[in-house]
């Protein structure tokens, strides 16, 4: 699992996660701004696989993940123009 708090902007890219028997996002970033880019979370068994905490109008960018379960940036699931960018995998 990847858990991340940063002041300032944060970069994740190029991980595997894997979580396996326990209902929580395998990856949480909360920071500033957040670049998200060509990670693989796969594994857990609630609806969200990477959760990001971000200020309102925080800059963010979500782009060439594989999850098993969604993508959720300030309680909402990742949206247009970001969600086809990413796959959804079953």
């Amino acid at each position: 699992m990847v858990s991340a708090l940063v002041s300032g902007a944060c970069t994740l890219n190029d991980n595997r996660c894997f979580l396996r028997g326990r209902e929580q996002p395998a990856v949480e970033v909360a920071a500033d701004a957040a670049v998200v880019n060509a990670n693989q979370v796969q594994g857990t068994l609630g609806k969200v696989a990477v959760l990001l905490r971000l200020p309102d109008r925080g800059p963010f960018t979500v782009l060439g993940n594989i999850t098993h379960n969604g993508i959720e940036v300030n309680g909402a699931m990742l949206g247009a123009p970001w969600a086809p960018l990413n796959v959804l995998a079953p």
